[in-house]
């Protein structure tokens, strides 16, 4: 028990920092420049094995909505200087998008269906950029080993009385299987729902500072709703489109200013 209380004492002194815009506490244990190789590591590896898109317009469109917000994060924000880079997957199954550590954008082309402008393309680009400027992929790797110590620590205290009762074995391991799932459902997949509404707040700001309409994130999320069916927000990594919707309108009078002052 003092190894465990020693560990958790330990990831909360090291890991303790604060999200940008947010200032939303956070805990994590990795470097930023180990985040970053680690980016660095698996872009090269997407860019083998995916097949990437020459569609001129395509191209010209990302970079150049790309770089604007990019602009914003060096500027504003990013400490660690990414070296951007943007690449459009050719893809026309699977619409998605994600930003690697360190400012590898990467953007499958089937999510063009439902971007009709700079302003919608900017909602998805600082959407994903703000996942890799708030760190969130380490942050998660924090929370999973978090959720790891919880689980272990549980299923130790479940071993008292293990050899005096023949059955315990058989409930302990019973046990162990709800405790796995009471972590993931009450504790890990709340926790990446926070992560994207944050992405989606800090993306807002982003784009907006960079100059592109927030009221794009309206329509671009009620044309992908209609192609995507929800499933329960309470089994999703994600939250409902609906409710997705509703935050963004709450925060729409700031963004608004973000994107007024940007024109001046």
């Amino acid at each position: 028990m003092v190894k465990f209380k020693f560990l958790f004492i330990v990831i909360v002194l090291v890991g303790c920092t604060k999200a940008p815009i947010t200032n939303r506490y956070q805990m994590i244990t990795m470097e930023s420049q180990e985040e970053i190789a680690l980016g660095e590591k698996y872009s090269k590896v997407l860019l083998k094995r995916a097949k990437i898109s020459d569609n001129k317009k395509f191209k010209e469109m990302v970079h150049r909505v790309g770089m604007k917000i990019a602009n914003v994060v060096n500027q504003e924000y990013n400490r660690t200087h990414y070296k951007w880079a943007f690449h459009i997957v050719e893809n026309q199954k699977k619409s998605n998008a994600f930003c690697l550590s360190g400012g590898k954008v990467f953007i499958y082309t089937a999510l063009f269906q439902y971007i009709e402008s700079d302003d919608e393309l900017a909602i998805v680009m600082g959407h994903e950029i703000a996942h890799a400027l708030a760190r969130h992929s380490a942050e998660k790797k924090t929370s999973s080993s978090l959720a790891k110590f919880g689980n272990t620590l549980l299923n130790f205290l479940d071993k008292t009385g293990e050899y005096k009762n023949p059955s315990i074995p058989l409930e302990r391991k019973w046990k162990q299987k709800m405790n796995q799932e009471a972590i993931e459902k009450w504790i890990m997949l709340p926790h990446s729902r926070t992560q994207e509404y944050e992405a989606d707040r800090i993306g807002l700001v982003l784009s907006s500072k960079a100059g592109f309409n927030p009221k794009a994130s309206l329509s671009f999320w009620k044309k992908f709703a209609k192609e995507h069916k929800d499933k329960p927000e309470y089994l999703s990594t994600h939250p409902s489109s609906a409710h997705r919707v509703d935050k963004l309108k709450e925060i729409m009078p700031d963004m608004m200013v973000y994107y007024r002052q940007s024109s001046k």
